[in-house]
């Protein structure tokens, strides 16, 4: 109940024309757009190459699924990051740059006989994934769409999770290394 002299939130400020209140009509269009949304492709396969751990050697490189997608494309990322095709350059985008510049000095100083290597693969991994994320995850849509495709992961993948809780076999892994020419991850189990 109002108070004397008090009013209301509906009158105190006129509404806005794009916001609806909660469950009117706007709203149902935002969460059929939000449910019908779909994920860009390349951040699918990218989530593919990261479930599935292909990994091959390309001489003395070791090369995973995600890897190859990255080196790809992280070229045209930074261009569109540059051009303004992402919106424009935010700190951040300058602080993960900066990471990636310090990563390259610590390997250079601590590490000089690995710089290369391991610069290339960690600055392909951490860069791309950024960029990625900074060039195709920018609308509530596309998150949505990100996030249903991580739960459905996590849903789908429980049974595999169980069974090598259970039994200690890993079945993507395992499966993955009885294709010739392509290995998986090496799996590792320290004592509890």
């Amino acid at each position: 109940m109002l108070r004397a002299g008090a009013t209301s939130r509906q009158q105190r400020a006129p509404a806005r024309k794009d916001v609806a209140p909660l469950g009117g009509p706007r709203s149902a269009l935002n969460d059929a757009a939000l449910a019908a949304s779909k994920l860009p492709l390349p951040v699918l396969i990218m989530i593919l190459t990261i479930l599935i751990p292909v990994e091959f050697r390309i001489g003395s490189l070791a090369m995973t699924g995600l890897r190859v997608e990255l080196i790809i494309m992280i070229i045209p990322l930074l261009y569109g990051l540059f051009s303004g095709r992402f919106g424009p350059i935010l700190m951040v985008d300058w602080l993960f740059l900066g990471h990636f510049g310090w990563i390259v000095v610590a390997l250079a100083v601590n590490n000089p006989d690995r710089m290369v290597q391991q610069a290339g693969s960690l600055g392909v991994e951490f860069l791309g994934g950024y960029l990625m994320g900074r060039a195709y995850i920018r609308s509530r849509e596309a998150f949505a769409a990100l996030s249903k495709v991580l739960i459905w992961s996590i849903v789908l993948m429980v049974p595999l999770f169980l069974y090598e809780a259970k039994t200690d076999y890993t079945v993507i892994p395992m499966l993955l290394e009885k294709l010739p020419g392509i290995s998986s991850v090496n799996i590792s189990r320290p004592d509890p």
